[in-house]
């Protein structure tokens, strides 16, 4: 779409749940057309990232407002802003005048599914929506649209009380409504500037290697010292990427193949002449199919390559929103910073008003004293340098055990805060140790993912679904599980199984396939249930313990306990607990011993991971009884 380069393009669209419509809004935003995409009806809710809606295109900020959902209020509504960095938009929470004064002091836009299709917007009237046209009169406002949106209704609107919006024109609809698009007369963002790049694949290697081939190099370095001679090599191989090395130009729907783009000009050319004309309808829809059909064939092609870095990337940008900086600050007066100059001296203002002087004195010149006597540090000496470590609130303490006294500590008499939680390295622990918080709080973590995971893929390629579990949502559901395995509860074990249970199910329901069991269902996708996975990871770990491949004091958690006399299925690195009752199975020598024990003697001095591979051969009979087996 041509567009003056003193305009601002704006593209507006009744989505009806943007979830299904992510491959015809990442072509719009390909398009590179557009710098504010508005939308309504997106039906998102908390559980949806905006990686949704600008996965792949970092270069795009993303506003929403979601629906609350409620037993009163169901699904739909919603709208969604996404803006082109360019413009260095702001999002502005509340207003710090009265919201009718702002309209009337700034060029304003009003625009979206108004759903009147009873006004004459002709003639401004209507026997039933007076109260929107009082409004609109009283704050002197315009409306632009000047065709209908959905069949022979005036639903989607567009108002400015400003002459700043032209050439406003319907678009291809992404539901049953016909999408607007439209240019503001405002000053426009600096152009988007396109990094150049080489495109070695249309490289002309064999021009490349005869010139290298046919240099004489004797005598052009002849002369040369070392440093001489590296420039010139730099100097002559650059020459060479100059000519036989083209750059890629900056193209819209360069990664879109010619037929899907063939399609959306077709259909957006019949949408401008005959908008809610059949043939409009079946071009877009013929569009829509051939688009699904190249996002299922890309998703297809980068699980079935070899480049685990091109499936992580994908992954990535469908799963995780493009992090951004923010687009202005608000400096200690009040005032919003936008450039880069301004922002960087509002920074250096503030970090050098906290400054403080350094610690220590310049180094003295080296002398024989300072280099042979070596100072001395006393116990006073340590204690006063701790006494002025800071800060000093930041420190808190948890209390472990049923007898414990809880007595009050203090660091420089500042009395540290007792508390009930505390997260280390991704884990939560509470004082009665039992992980049930943590538990809870990587299944919840999982789940979403899992359903963002479906949300942000449209392939019925089984390897991709398993590829992203294993990659994304596993290692949530495994890290650290050597100290919260839950083998005494049923429930929480059951918890957290039934995250790949659902995983399953619905790649089994996504890929239209028939429904079996779980146990059937692990089989064919070549995994194992996450219980017997802690379980591989809780006697490897063991393993390694005992091989000393770790550096860990185990003498409170286990003790060797070498055979005295022949065992049949037994060996030298037996072990037994130095605690009591040994069948509370709550740490991870306990967890394994009965197994360990009785393992052959071969397979215990085998390298970590032969280990894990004996381990996960073993059949059924040979792990711990199952607490999920009913499901199996």
């Amino acid at each position: 779409r041509s567009q003056s380069k003193s305009t601002v393009s704006v593209f507006y669209a009744n989505c009806r749940s943007i979830r299904c419509k992510l491959p015809q809004l990442s072509f719009l935003l390909s398009s590179l057309d557009f710098h504010i995409v508005c939308l309504t009806e997106t039906w998102l809710d908390s559980t949806d990232s905006d990686a949704f809606l600008i996965s792949g295109h970092s270069d795009y900020l993303a506003f929403r407002s979601d629906r609350a959902i409620s037993d009163d209020v169901g699904r739909g509504g919603g709208v969604a802003c996404i803006v082109h960095h360019s413009l260095s938009p702001v999002f502005v929470s509340s207003f710090a005048s009265p919201l009718l004064d702002s309209i009337n002091t700034f060029p304003c836009i009003l625009i979206g599914d108004y759903n009147y299709p009873d006004i004459e917007w002709q003639t401004l009237s209507s026997p039933t929506h007076s109260d929107l046209l009082d409004f609109i009169s009283d704050h002197h406002f315009s409306q632009f649209v000047s065709f209908p949106t959905r069949l022979q209704n005036y639903l989607d609107l567009v108002f400015s009380n400003k002459d700043i919006i032209h050439n406003i024109s319907p678009s291809p609809p992404l539901s049953d409504h016909l999408s607007v698009v439209f240019d503001l007369r405002i000053p426009s963002p600096p152009s988007r500037k396109h990094t150049p790049s080489r495109m070695y694949r249309l490289a002309n290697w064999k021009s490349i290697n005869d010139s290298i081939f046919h240099h004489n190099w004797t005598i052009a370095l002849s002369h040369l010292d070392v440093n001489q001679s590296y420039d010139y090599f730099l100097k002559f191989i650059n020459s060479l990427l100059e000519m036989f090395v083209p750059l890629s130009k900056p193209s819209p729907f360069s990664r879109y193949p010619r037929n899907v783009r063939i399609l959306y000009g077709k259909s957006r050319t019949l949408t401008r002449i005959a908008p809610n004309n059949n043939a409009c309808i079946v071009m877009t829809k013929r569009f829509n199919s051939a688009l699904h059909r190249f996002h299922c064939l890309l998703e297809s092609r980068v699980v079935a390559s070899s480049d685990s870095k091109a499936f992580y990337k994908l992954c990535s940008s469908r799963l995780n929103a493009p992090k951004s900086t923010p687009s202005g600050i608000i400096d200690p007066n009040g005032n919003l910073l936008l450039s880069n100059d301004d922002k960087c001296k509002a920074f250096s203002d503030f970090f050098s008003s906290v400054f403080t002087n350094p610690m220590h004195s310049p180094l003295p010149p080296p002398s024989p004293s300072i280099i042979f006597d070596l100072p001395t540090i006393s116990h006073l000496h340590i204690i006063s340098a701790l006494s002025n470590l800071s800060p000093k609130t930041k420190c808190s303490i948890m209390h472990y055990g049923l007898h414990n006294p809880c007595r009050q500590f203090h660091i420089n008499n500042v009395a540290l805060t007792p508390k009930k939680t505390v997260k280390d390295l991704g884990v939560v622990f509470t004082p009665s140790l039992c992980f049930s918080e943590h538990i809870k709080e990587i299944i919840k973590k999982s789940n979403s993912k899992m359903h963002f995971l479906f949300k942000a893929f449209r392939s019925n390629c089984i390897d991709i679904y398993v590829k992203s579990f294993t990659t994304f949502i596993l290692p949530s559901l495994e890290t650290c599980s050597l100290i919260w395995n839950p083998i005494n509860s049923v429930e929480t074990t059951k918890n957290i199984e039934r995250v790949q249970r659902d995983f399953t199910r619905k790649l089994y329901f996504r890929c239209s396939l028939p429904s079996v069991s779980y146990c059937n269902r692990l089989r064919s996708l070549n995994l194992t249930t996450l219980e017997r996975r802690r379980f591989v990871t809780d006697i490897v770990f063991l393993h390694s313990i005992l091989h000393r491949n770790y550096e860990l004091d185990h003498s409170s958690l286990l003790t060797r306990s070498p055979l005295t006399r022949f065992v049949r299925n037994s060996h030298h690195l037996r072990i037994s607990l130095p605690f009591f009752p040994p069948n509370s199975h709550t740490t991870l020598a306990s967890r394994t011993i009965s197994i360990w024990n009785s393992l052959p003697s071969p397979s215990v001095d085998l390298s970590r991971d032969s280990f894990r591979k004996f381990i996960r051969s073993q059949p059924n009979s040979f792990f711990p009884e199952s607490i999920v087996k009913n499901w199996l």
